[in-house]
């Protein structure tokens, strides 16, 4: 992900609270808010961003993140955190992009829920024919246990395509209304009554008195 403005702004929306806002920085960060960050890291470590060592340091922080608030610094030299707020970098969107980007984070969620099942269910498959080569015998499938389990999410995100899709519009274009209708309004009743503007100012100097 580039640090390009429209890139920014894409990325701090991802997350249900902004975990820049300070009201927001003592909650609990989710799985979700730990997926977005792990996923900033990865891409920057394939643009040649950062090394190795840094890839694995930052991953460990991601992991050990708790609260929204330990989320920012791990980002801080890969994506700008002086930025519009989220809601404000999402209005005004049309109803186009907002399609767009609910199909992404449909698409990122099913990666993400694919990588939960396979990484475990391998490795657990893995040790099972292991101990069947070991002893010789045949042991119960237990990954099999594993794999439904993992399997879970995968499968509600799959069956439930529409449905995760539909959740994931409604969620920005609330967002985007919550920062339509938190704009500052001209306050009328002082830009129409200031005696400076008045042109009859002169003609009507009782009314000043």
């Amino acid at each position: 992900m580039g640090a390009g403005t429209e890139d920014v702004g894409r990325f701090w929306s991802s997350f249900g609270r902004d975990p820049r806002v300070p009201d927001n920085q003592g909650l609990r960060a989710g799985d979700r808010d730990r997926d977005i960050v792990r996923e900033a890291v990865t891409e920057a470590y394939a643009e040649g961003r950062l090394t190795q060592d840094e890839l694995d340091t930052r991953l460990t922080q991601v992991l050990e993140a708790r609260l929204l608030g330990d989320l920012p610094p791990i980002v801080a030299d890969l994506m700008p955190t002086r930025e519009s707020a989220s809601r404000q970098s999402l209005a005004p969107v049309s109803e186009q992009e907002i399609e767009r980007r609910a199909l992404m984070h449909y698409r990122e969620r099913r990666r993400q829920a694919l990588a939960g099942m396979l990484v475990p269910s391998l490795i657990c498959l893995t040790i099972w024919v292991w101990s069947m080569a070991s002893t010789g015998g045949f042991i119960f499938p237990w990954p099999i246990f594993v794999i439904l389990g993992t399997g879970g999410y995968l499968s509600r995100l799959v069956f439930g395509k529409e449905s995760a899709i539909e959740e994931e519009r409604e969620r920005l274009r609330k967002k985007q209304a919550k920062s339509l209708t938190s704009r500052p309004e001209p306050d009328e009743s002082v830009a129409g009554n200031d005696p400076q503007d008045d042109p009859d100012r002169e003609r009507r100097p009782d009314q000043w008195r």
